[in-house]
C-alpha cells in the first residue's frame, strides 16, 4: 500500500493541488501561531498566556465551518481556494503593517484561522472526489503534506525570527504564498465535484 502512495500521487493532477495547497495552508499557519508568543512580549509586553488565549479565537472559524461547508457545496472548489488564498493575504497585510495594534492582530488572525478551515474543508472535498477505492490513501498523502508543510512552518518562523525577527517572518509567508498562488495558477484545483 506504502508503494502505491507515488503513483496515486503521480495519477492524480489535483491530489498534488491539494497536497501542495495543504503544505502551504498549514505553513503559513504555523509560522504566524509559533511566532505569535515572541511578537507579543515585543511589542506589547504580553506573556505567553495571552499567545495561548487567543488560540480562543479560533471559535469564530468553528462557527462559520457550516457556512464554509455550504460554500464548498454552492461553488467550484477553484473559487473557494482563491478564496482561502486572499484571506491569508489580507491576514499578512496586517500582521505586517498593524503589529502596534492589538485588536487589529485579532482581525488577522480571525481571517487566518478562517483561510484555514475554508482550505481544509475544500481540499478534503477534492480529495473524496478522486476516487473511492484509493480515498484514504489519498487522503494519508495529503496529510503527510499538510504537517510536513506545518512543521516547516514553525522551524522557517523559528530562524526567520531568529535572524530577522518580525520582518523575517513576514518574507517568508510571501514565500509560502507565493507558492500556493503558483500551484494554484499552474496545478490548479477542479471547477466541480465529480
Amino acid at each position: 500500500m506504502l508503494a502505491s502512495l507515488p503513483k496515486l500521487f503521480k495519477k492524480y493532477r489535483y491530489l498534488r493541488g491539494s497536497a501542495l495547497n495543504a503544505f502551504c495552508m498549514f505553513g503559513i499557519a504555523n509560522l504566524f501561531w509559533s511566532m505569535l508568543a515572541f511578537l507579543l512580549a515585543k511589542y506589547f509586553n504580553y506573556d505567553s498566556a495571552v499567545a495561548g488565549s487567543m488560540g480562543l479565537l479560533g471559535i469564530v472559524s468553528i462557527f462559520a465551518a457550516p457556512f464554509i461547508g455550504k460554500m464548498v457545496d454552492c461553488y467550484s472548489p477553484k473559487t473557494n481556494i482563491l478564496i482561502s488564498w486572499w484571506f491569508r493575504v489580507i491576514a499578512y497585510i496586517i500582521f505586517s503593517i498593524f503589529t502596534h495594534s492589538i485588536y487589529l492582530l485579532m482581525v488577522g488572525i480571525i481571517l487566518l484561522d478562517l483561510s484555514t478551515q475554508f482550505s481544509q474543508v475544500t481540499n478534503q472535498a477534492i480529495i473524496q472526489s478522486l476516487s473511492r477505492n484509493s480515498n484514504s490513501r489519498n487522503n494519508s498523502i495529503f496529510m503527510f503534506s499538510y504537517f510536513l508543510g506545518g512543521s516547516l512552518g514553525i522551524l522557517i518562523g523559528i530562524n526567520a525570527w531568529s535572524y530577522f525577527g518580525w520582518i523575517g517572518v513576514i518574507i517568508s509567508a510571501v514565500i509560502f504564498l507565493t507558492i500556493a498562488l503558483l500551484n494554484y495558477l499552474f496545478v490548479g484545483a477542479p471547477e466541480k465535484l465529480k
